[in-house]
């Protein structure tokens, strides 16, 4: 009985590896498979921010967001007098980025940085996902989903926040907190390891959706 039972785990844990990436489709889809679940929670859940500061930065102080949270209304062109008399251009935020800002916001490392915060995300859906394509000994695996948006802001619902180019699912509609569903491609290695997530990557019947 004891070999019995041997044999059928080894065939039980073989089963699932051989199965880990096989299926699709829409019944595929909506069980969500852990990895896949797993793979989009770590490309897309964590906090919505954008990551700039401390302000204001003037003179030669690298601001690499400031054209986009310029064009947002977070931030605004200032000129600051120095104790000299002269005067250094560079940014500020605004009363609406002043609203966002936290000086020690949290990162998806664990760790915090200066930054314009607007909420947190989480995968709400899986959808449907698409038969496994392998290129090589990499397995591609597209998703749709859906995220849940929450601890937000008024900010998500603003048109303003698509001139961000970070978060092209947003703005979210006035009065949902979920998103409209979004397309991705999942890379697997061989070894089953989650490589990295590409939106702009399509393949079978979403091969032409934007």
């Amino acid at each position: 009985m004891r070999l019995v039972l041997m044999i059928f785990a080894v065939l039980l844990v073989v089963g699932l590896a051989i199965g880990k990436f096989k299926g699709g489709g829409a019944d595929a889809g909506k069980k969500a498979p852990s990895p896949i679940l797993a793979a989009l929670n770590q490309s897309y859940a964590g906090p919505l921010c954008v990551y700039e500061g401390p302000f204001p930065k003037v003179g030669r102080e690298v601001c690499l967001h400031c054209s986009t949270l310029r064009d947002a209304g977070l931030v605004e062109r200032v000129s600051l007098r120095q104790p000299d008399g002269s005067e250094l251009q560079g940014h500020d935020l605004t009363a609406e980025g002043m609203a966002l800002y936290d000086p020690a916001a949290p990162t998806a490392n664990g760790k915090t940085a200066p930054g314009l915060c607007f909420g947190k995300a989480r995968v709400a859906e899986v959808i449907e996902t698409l038969p496994p394509m392998r290129i090589g000994s990499v397995t591609h695996i597209s998703a749709r989903f859906t995220l849940q948006i929450f601890d937000r802001t008024p900010f998500v619902h603003s048109p303003n926040i698509a001139l961000l180019k970070q978060y092209p699912y947003l703005p979210l509609a006035e009065g949902r907190e979920v998103t409209q569903p979004i397309i991705t491609t999942l890379s697997f290695a061989a070894s089953g390891e989650f490589l990295e997530a590409d939106p702009g990557f399509r393949y079978g019947k979403w091969v032409n959706e934007k």
